[in-house]
């Protein structure tokens, strides 16, 4: 087809077929369990052939905005998703007949999805709850993922209250994950560790931490040697720190600068 738009001087037969087949390509390669960045290509081309030449009634607007949208998911998939909300923001205004493709809560859910990606939690939420009010319980399955998203927002809005030495807000922030989220889920479980040990029921909070999985949840290591540290067993917090850096984690380096005090405090 490629050849034969060249050939055929941009026929529109030949561009409304390879832009269809290009649509296709790229919902195939989302669709797989690993998108890569190679969908975003495929997207650059579909966009150049809608920005070509076209016969009068082409729907051009709703093309381009099922682009962007695509685009937009594209980009959450491979793990860029610089600039995502403020996109979602603009389809929102120019989405037209894209609106009632993607259905009730559509756009909810692209946008809590795409703040979550950029760690806005506040504003994830705030559209997971919005999907969820907007899909009604009639959406099923449908409605496990945004759950997930809103569940996970709040406890990471738990997280956020805690470094601001806030469990008060942080239990505000728990009570509404727990109420979307199973509570087998161990995030879940972590997050009430580490709230009851920040509400002063460390013992309590270091018999369930031992109880996670820390191969999965490196976290727990790290807390357990904080609670650990806070019992004056520096030797055992050193032990935990150094479990945790073996699996690795967003904490590395103020894990790394506890166990150096830990084995310096050990020494003694």
């Amino acid at each position: 087809l490629r050849k034969a738009g060249g050939a055929l001087a941009g026929s529109p037969a030949i561009s409304r077929a390879l832009f269809a087949l290009l649509l296709g390509k790229a919902t195939r390669l989302l669709d797989e369990e690993r998108a890569t960045p190679a969908v975003l290509d495929v997207l650059d081309e579909a966009r150049a052939l809608a920005r070509g030449p076209q016969p009068s009634g082409e729907a051009l607007p709703d093309q381009r905005t099922l682009i962007d949208l695509l685009e937009l998911l594209a980009r959450l998939r491979v793990g860029r998703p610089e600039g995502v909300v403020q996109r979602v923001a603009e389809l929102r205004r120019r989405a037209g007949k894209l609106g009632e493709l993607l259905g009730p809560g559509g756009f909810e859910v692209v946008a809590a999805a795409a703040a979550y990606a950029q760690r806005d939690y506040a504003e994830a939420a705030r559209e997971a709850r919005a999907a969820l009010t907007r899909l009604g319980p009639r959406a099923g399955k449908a409605l496990g993922p945004v759950r997930q998203v809103l569940g996970f927002a709040k406890l990471a809005q738990v997280a956020r209250s805690l470094d601001k030495d806030n469990p008060q807000d942080g239990e505000r922030h728990f009570k509404e994950a727990s109420a979307v989220l199973d509570h087998g889920v161990d995030e879940l479980r972590l997050a009430r560790v580490v709230l009851d040990h920040r509400l002063g029921k460390a013992r309590a909070a270091a018999q369930a931490l031992r109880a996670l999985p820390g191969q999965r949840l490196p976290e727990v290591w790290a807390n357990l040697g904080i609670l650990a540290a806070a019992d004056g067993d520096h030797a055992a917090a050193a032990d935990y720190y150094r479990r945790y850096l073996g699996i690795g984690g967003k904490e590395s380096n103020r894990v790394r600068r506890l166990l150096e005090l830990s084995e310096l405090v050990s020494k003694l």
